[in-house]
């Protein structure tokens, strides 16, 4: 009787060499593909289910690292998939290797790292006695996608016929091989780690799982280019500065000091110039110097603004005809503009009234 999985799920093995740059092994390779990246097919055309191959990107292969994560298991490496075959044969089937951690890179596949090798197997690597490794995966048929990935063997046949449909596999083999149980716990933990309900749709796990991905990729970036900024910094701390375009510290702040120092005293200098004028124009009282001053150097843009709204003063521009001329009767209240004036200078206006009576005294 056929399960529903068996419908649409399939089995598949391919081989890759183990040394495709045929350097001379000295130990055996850590570091193993896996899978091509995007779609393949084996040398005899296989996959026949699925119209243009096998299909791997970076998303589907962070769902199988995902899976290998949560297993407690390694996944074994045997010799010519006697794994698959022991239930039929029933010859044993001796591990040559075991491999927990995956790793995809971008343009080249899926790659198994730190695989740990038995001696005889790294043995019979070294001596070329198997040359190739062949991984089993399951895939969905029609799209070619990978969806699993069981185990790896040491094969000497590439292209290796090993491709089956679960459905034709008995239900004993399909529950040693597939373990739905297991899968279905893991399922549930891969959905627990991405904070998903346990009635996640597989798109949903999907959707997380690229999401996932892309914060993955802006995080590389990030860290490419502060190792970039963090590069760049050791070099110019370690590059002797060129004294044509740099200066110590010590006489770059002296000279913003100095600087500084010239800069307040011009703008004194350009208060006093300003109030002065204002006195000649008889548009400020020299009484009114010192407070215009200190306006002036704490705010500018005030200080023209008083001079601005002022007119010239009569009593200071008229000539004086007759020295002895009796002098004009002193007025006992201020006008508007005078208040205004004590009031800016902060001063009572009976005291500012006498301080104008006694300059008029003194022009008398």
């Amino acid at each position: 009787m056929k399960t529903k999985n068996a419908q649409n799920i399939a089995l598949a093995c391919l081989s890759l060499e183990l040394n495709p740059n045929e350097a001379a092994l000295t130990k055996a390779p850590a570091e193993i593909q896996l899978t091509p990246a995007g779609y393949f097919r084996a040398v005899d055309g296989r996959p026949d289910d699925a119209e243009n191959g096998w299909y791997i990107d970076a998303s589907l292969a962070t769902v199988l690292k995902a899976q290998a994560n949560t297993m407690v298991n390694e996944f074994v490496i045997d010799y010519e998939h006697q794994t698959l075959h022991k239930e039929k044969n029933g010859q044993p089937a001796p591990a040559a290797g075991w491999f927990k951690r995956l790793e995809w890179r971008e343009g080249q596949g899926l790659f198994a790292i730190d695989v740990k090798w038995t001696p005889q197997a790294e043995l019979a690597i070294l001596n070329g006695e198997y040359r190739y490794l062949s991984p089993v995966f399951t895939y969905e048929p029609q799209t070619g996608r990978v969806l699993t990935l069981r185990m790896a063997a040491l094969t000497n046949s590439p292209g290796l016929d090993g491709m089956q449909s679960l459905a034709s596999l008995t239900l004993e083999q399909f529950n040693h091989l597939a373990n739905p149980s297991e899968e279905t716990s893991m399922d549930k933990e891969l959905k627990l780690a991405l904070g998903l309900p346990e009635d996640a749709t597989k798109e949903q796990v999907m959707a997380a799982l690229t999401q996932l991905q892309t914060k993955a990729a802006a995080a590389d970036e990030a860290d490419t280019q502060i190792a970039a900024l963090t590069a760049q910094i050791e070099a110019n701390s370690d590059a002797q500065p060129d004294p044509a375009k740099y200066v110590p510290i010590e006489m770059y702040n002296d000279a913003n000091t100095q600087l500084a120092a010239l800069t307040q005293q011009q703008a004194a200098k350009n208060v006093e110039t300003v109030v002065d004028k204002a006195i000649a124009d008889n548009l400020l009282r020299p009484a009114e110097k010192d407070w215009a001053i200190n306006l002036g150097k704490s705010n500018m843009a005030s200080l023209t603004q008083q001079i601005q709204l002022r007119q010239p003063m009569a009593a200071l521009s008229a000539k004086q005809v007759d020295a002895v001329q009796t002098p004009p009767e002193k007025t006992a209240v201020l006008t508007a503009e005078q208040k205004q004036v004590a009031k800016v200078l902060g001063i009572p206006e009976s005291e500012y009234q006498a301080q104008l009576q006694a300059e008029q005294g003194d022009n008398a």
